[in-house]
């Protein structure tokens, strides 16, 4: 027999487990997707930071220092899930090396248009597996690619998408999942995080009937990162700034022949999207016996960035297993631009707007002597505003902007964001306002010989060449009056 006393304590200590456990799965199971604008703004502060944390790679917020006073929330101007991917494939099911098309619209929030946008897919291969092990890691990842680039939304607007998905020869056969993403200029997240699985934008569900095809995949559950295992629903795991970092994953051969197989690995700073930030790429070929399973090891490069981003792609004839597997370098300053843009289009003569950008640091609490540079042009590349930022950045996102007036009303334009850290430009983006996309009228051409002289738009240097221009004519008019005078009467002249 125990005591009341020991059987109280027993049970309290019960009821305590049962809800720390209770509020920890409910955590985990927020889902991300489909997260539109009012329901991101809905989750608790604690939801948002998990996936705002995966935005920026940083130290908590709570460790971080505060906001400094001559910035403004980036969030009053920049909405996660605020563009809308609803494309639905025509078929529910197909077979295997068969198109399948995709049709819907896109969607923007904003009450500012999107502009040099991109959508992007991944498809994942529905597993009835160990649900643990699922929940941690997601679903296999079978394909990665850009559906549509370019593309420009109205503000508050829509506009219809279509797209055609070759479904791969040897696609085993089950069910699939597609996951959308939204950036603009292949770096900013509108919907989704294209560099992680578990934070996705709408989804669409497929089905394979075709069970023929025994394709070689990674296996997700396995992969590690030196000796610690690697999960891709986590925040990344950090290593010192020199530190060797090699990646060990698993293929699988389910099929009773022996296989030969592609491994690509692509590394970049990152993320896997935006071409620049690509490194190096290998391919590796791979011989499996009948049922084996083999593990390949990698050893990454020691890139000077803060966050290195891994693509293993395992190609077995057209069908792939695919791995994004990310993770953070201590002691690398290093900050990056999120999203600038301005509050509405078109710009009207007289009437106030705003330019703005985000920004942070990526895995410090706070980064010193920083420019951040707006520069607004128009369609001659004239300087219309320009507005810069000088101060410490954190690693929260902040955000900053500035209020003008246009001096005219600006259809076609352009916006730069440059970010200097101690003199160095670190990142620099330029966005491009289109009248014949977003459908507004286009200026008139200014082919004048003589601009109007009172316009804010004309820069210093044209006023510079029309007064030189002015003065040679000035000098050679008294040059030539000067030399008719000296002329006798009875010469002819010229």
């Amino acid at each position: 027999m125990i005591s009341t006393l020991t059987f109280t304590k027993r049970l309290v200590s019960f009821v305590l487990a049962l809800i720390f456990i209770s509020t920890q799965l409910a955590f985990a199971q927020v889902d991300p997707t489909t997260l539109t604008e009012a329901e991101f703004k809905a989750l608790s502060e604690e939801e948002q930071q998990k996936i705002l944390s995966e935005i920026r790679i940083m130290t908590p917020v709570s460790t971080s220092p505060a906001a400094p006073s001559n910035t403004v929330n980036c969030f009053d101007y920049y909405s996660f899930g605020s563009v809308q991917v609803h494309l639905s494939p025509t078929l529910e099911q197909t077979i295997p090396g068969m198109p399948l098309t995709f049709t819907g619209t896109l969607k923007n929030a904003n009450a500012y248009p999107v502009v040099g946008g991109q959508v992007y897919a991944k498809i994942f291969k529905v597993d009835d597996g160990d649900t643990p092990l699922t929940h941690q890691n997601g679903h296999p990842l079978v394909s990665f690619f850009l559906v549509q680039d370019n593309v420009v939304i109205p503000a508050n607007g829509e506009i219809p998408a279509t797209f055609t998905y070759q479904v791969p020869k040897n696609m085993a056969g089950g069910a699939y999942t597609i996951a959308y993403f939204f950036t603009t200029e292949n770096r900013y997240n509108l919907l989704g995080l294209s560099f992680t699985d578990d934070v996705t934008g709408n989804k669409a569900n497929f089905s394979i009937t075709d069970d023929t095809n025994t394709p070689v995949t990674f296996n997700k559950n396995t992969v590690m990162l030196n000796k610690t295992p690697f999960s891709f629903a986590a925040f990344p795991p950090h290593f010192t700034k020199d530190e060797a970092v090699t990646a060990h994953v698993e293929a699988v051969n389910p099929a009773n022949t022996e296989r030969v197989v592609e491994v690509t690995w692509i590394i970049s700073q990152w993320d896997g999207i935006l071409a620049k930030h690509e490194v190096k790429r290998e391919t590796q070929g791979v011989l499996l016996k009948p049922k084996e399973k083999k593990t390949l090891s990698y050893t990454l490069p020691k890139l000077d960035t803060s966050v290195t981003f891994i693509q293993a792609i395992l190609k077995d004839q057209d069908a792939e297993s695919i791995l994004h597997i990310r993770y953070v370098r201590d002691g690398n300053e290093e900050l990056r631009i999120n999203y600038p843009s301005i509050t509405e289009y078109p710009l009207t003569a007289g009437k106030e707007t705003t330019v703005f950008s985000c920004l942070h640091s990526t895995n410090l609490p706070i980064v010193s002597d920083n420019l951040l540079t707006l520069t607004l042009k128009d369609e001659n590349n004239d300087v219309i505003h320009t507005y810069t930022y000088e101060g410490d950045v954190t690693g929260a996102m902040m955000g900053v902007k500035d209020t003008f007036t246009p001096p005219r009303d600006l259809t076609t334009f352009s916006l730069t964001a440059a970010l200097t850290h101690k003199g160095a430009l670190v990142d620099e983006v330029t966005i491009h306002y289109d009248c014949n996309a977003l459908g507004a009228p286009c200026p008139e051409p200014r082919n004048n010989i003589i601009p109007n002289m009172v316009s804010d738009s004309v820069s210093p240097s044209t006023y510079i060449m029309l007064i030189a221009a002015l003065m040679l004519s000035l000098m050679g008019a008294v040059l030539l009056y000067t030399k008719r005078r000296g002329v006798p009467a009875n010469q002819n002249t010229i």
